[in-house]
């Protein structure tokens, strides 16, 4: 299904049939032999210089023709064609010398050993170009994560936490808290010298200053 092969005109089973048919008025069977093994020499040759791939096509399309066939035959039909495929498999056998069909079946040996190699190379190259797949996709990964985990350590400590997984916008809360952020206090202007001053700045300075004030008096009572 999906895929389109050239049609063989005629009919295969009535081509057999005329000439198996011819044949047995007209030729010994010393000559049919002879042709079945001619035809079957020129097929042997024909594969010898296919490649792999156009074997395997060439045998899905036979495969599918002889599909076709039968379904267009009916029972006395498909009768007749497996009777004269018979008659000639017969005759092949009758006629051929024994070196020669061991020579034959060597030959169909070494090539079905080819066939296998091939695609066993083929498969081969085809595990291997999915690890090679595989390992590329993880390498794109770990670099995906090694780029977050940069990003992680280059960020400051401050925001460190938000971007972490497991980290609770909620569990960060205190007076100058905002959005899980910690931010400054707000600025006040001073009543005594009017300046802009952090929360405590201004009881912090009265301290320093007075701490300094008691340690000037000491000293002046020391000396």
């Amino acid at each position: 299904p999906g895929k389109t092969y050239p049609r063989r005109t005629g009919n295969c089973a009535a081509r057999k049939h005329a000439a198996t048919s011819g044949a047995t008025c007209s030729q010994t069977p010393e000559q049919q032999a002879a042709e079945v093994r001619l035809n079957s020499q020129r097929r042997q040759d024909m594969r010898g210089v296919m490649t792999p791939d156009e074997q395997a096509l060439e045998r899905e399309r036979n495969t599918h023709g002889r599909h076709e066939l039968r379904a267009s035959q009916t029972v006395e039909q498909q009768i007749l064609d497996r009777e004269v495929n018979t008659q000639g498999r017969q005759v092949l056998r009758a006629a051929t010398p024994p070196e020669e069909e061991a020579h034959a079946r060597q030959r169909n040996t070494c090539s079905r050993r080819e066939l296998r190699n091939a695609l066993a190379l083929e498969e081969q190259e085809s595990e291997h170009r999915r690890q090679e797949r595989v390992a590329q996709e993880e390498e794109a990964r770990e670099a995906q994560r090694e780029v977050v985990r940069i990003r992680r350590k280059c960020m400051r400590r401050g925001h460190d936490l938000y971007y972490h997984d497991r980290f609770a916008i909620a569990r960060i809360s205190g007076k100058n808290v905002r959005d899980g952020h910690h931010t400054l206090p707000e600025m006040y202007e001073c009543i005594w010298c009017g300046a802009w001053k952090w929360p405590g700045a201004t009881v912090a300075a009265h301290s320093a200053n007075k701490t300094q004030n008691v340690a000037i008096l000491i000293f002046l009572v020391t000396s």
